[in-house]
Formats: C-alpha cells, structure tokens, sequence
C-alpha cells in the first residue's frame, strides 16, 4: 500500500507569507488543476482554495487595491499531514481524514515535506487498492463512515427519509462502567438499527452518532426507537436498572443522578432534496428537540417534512 500511495505523490509550491491575493490568484491560474495552494507561515504549512478567496477578488474592481493587500491569516486551514514511513494503520487514518475534509494529504519525512496527494487522486488510489474498506468503514461496527453517508444522500432519489440516532447519557454510562462498555453499547446501537431498519442505508458517522436514510413511515421510525429504549436497558447491571439510575459526576464536578442509557431519533422526510450540510443542520436541529422531550417524560422522537 506504501508503494503505490508513494507513486501518487505530487510536489508541492510554496508561497510565503505575507501573500497578496493577486499573488495566490495567480498560483491558480498558472495551475489550472490545483485544488489548494499551499503557504508557510511562520515555518507551518497551510492551505487555501481558490473558492475561499473568490469573495475577496469579486470585491477587487478598477482603480481600488484590495487585490494587492495580503490574505488574512484567518482564511488558511491547517493540511492533513502524515508521515510516510509511519505505520500504516495511522497512514490509513490520516487518508481517511482527508477524504472527509475532501483535503489533500500532504506527506512528509524526517527531512522535511515530500508532497501531497491531492483529494481527487487520494479517492481512486482508495477506490483501487486493499485498503478500500478500511477507509469507508467505521472501524468499531463495521458501518459506512462520513464520507459515505454523504455520497449515498447526494445520488439517492428524493422522496425519501433521513434520521439522525444518538443516544442520551451516553457520557455518564461511558464513565461510570469504562470505554470497554461504552463500545459494546454502541455495537448494540449498530446491530439493533439493523434490525429495526433492515432495508436502509444505516452510516455510523462516529462516537454514538449514527444517520439512517431509506423508505421508512413516521409511525415505524417512532415505534422502533421505543422498543430500543426498552432494549437498551440491557446495558447496565442488574442494580442499576432496578434503582432506574447511575450516578455520575456532571460537568461541574457535582455527583449527580443520570437517567439509563437511551436513544433519540430525528427524522426528516425529504419530498425535495437540500444541500447536505444544511440537511445536517436540520437534523441536529430538531435532534435537540428530541432529546429535549427525555425531561417531559415522553418518547425522545421528532419528526419534520420538508
């Protein structure tokens, strides 16, 4: 896997900073396929596209000098570096990152950087190698990652439903029975999802955060984050679930009672597609008014059409 990422490198051109905006506008014209260019400021590396400084060039118009002042340092992103002789499961998990970000990967070696990969040649170096699976797949319940939640909504045909799953005291359960417990409660997650969705695009994308998006009813989807909060109670010992708490300390330090381990569920029902990062803000959106419904007693379910 080394070999091949090595023959995909691409050198990179540096520009010193201070820039000027005419000067990165020029980086780009001169390389047309460039999807970044790349600044050192103050010995670190950075990065710009093109998109991030079209606002300040369509304010740039005769007689004014905006074009010739220098690019704010708020504007650059911090790449994704890795090194190449490190070992190849961090490798794959910088890969990864890039392609979320749909950053390049800049490589780098004791001596100094050696280049980058960009975004584009990164996604069919994956596409074509053995490590396929382990950069579209969540490592812990072997679901599709990010990347892949965000290709399927793109190419799927509204209309159709998408929710966003996490669970509720999910912290407090992690601290007080350990990271080991806190992993098993999410494979649970994962499995039972499965069950109650088996024929959807089901996507973990990290931690307890899970999205599912398929053909499902606003009866189905309350019904079945109702029988997994009966199922989930499995989760703790015997004491607790009698008692019906755990205690916990809270973030200020106080020793506090937390409901069991549960599960919300955001649906929205999709009759015209929106761009994904605003589908995304929905969710988390009405996913609050979900959780929100835990204090009143009632079933931690929202559901919106749009």
């Amino acid at each position: 896997m080394i070999k091949g990422l090595k023959k995909e490198i691409q050198k990179i051109q540096f520009l010193k900073y201070p820039v000027k905006i005419c000067d990165v506008l020029q980086y780009f014209l001169e390389n047309e396929t460039a999807e970044y260019a790349f600044v050192s400021v103050n010995a670190e590396l950075k990065q710009i596209s093109f998109k991030e400084i079209l606002p300040l060039l369509l304010s740039c118009s005769n007689g004014d000098h905006v074009c010739e002042t220098e690019l704010p340092q708020i504007l650059f992103k911090n790449p994704v570096m890795v090194d190449i002789e490190d070992k190849e499961t961090i490798i794959v998990q910088k890969i990864s990152q890039a392609i979320e970000k749909e950053f390049p990967l800049v490589i780098y070696q004791k001596n100094g950087i050696v280049g980058q990969i960009p975004f584009k040649k990164l996604i069919l170096f994956v596409k074509n190698c053995e490590i396929k699976e382990a950069i579209f797949v969540n490592p812990l319940t072997g679901l599709p990652g990010n990347y892949q939640i965000q290709q399927h909504y793109l190419v799927r045909q509204e209309p159709f439903s998408i929710a966003y799953f996490d669970f509720n005291n999910f912290k407090p359960f992690n601290d007080k029975y350990g990271f080991a417990k806190g992993d098993e409660a999410i494979k649970f997650a994962a499995v039972t999802l499965k069950k109650y969705f088996p024929e959807c695009f089901i996507g973990h994308i990290g931690g307890d955060d899970f999205v599912i998006i398929g053909d499902f009813s606003q009866e189905h989807a309350m019904k079945a984050i109702e029988e997994f909060n009966k199922e989930v109670i499995v989760m703790h010992p015997e004491k607790d679930i009698k008692q019906g708490f755990i205690m916990g300390m809270d973030r200020y330090g106080k020793i506090t009672k937390f409901p069991l381990l549960s599960g919300s569920l955001a649906v929205i029902y999709l009759t015209q597609k929106i761009d994904y990062s605003e589908i995304t803000q929905e969710l988390a959106n009405i996913k609050s008014i979900a959780k929100n419904k835990l204090n009143q007693n009632l079933i931690p379910f929202e559901y919106k059409k749009i």
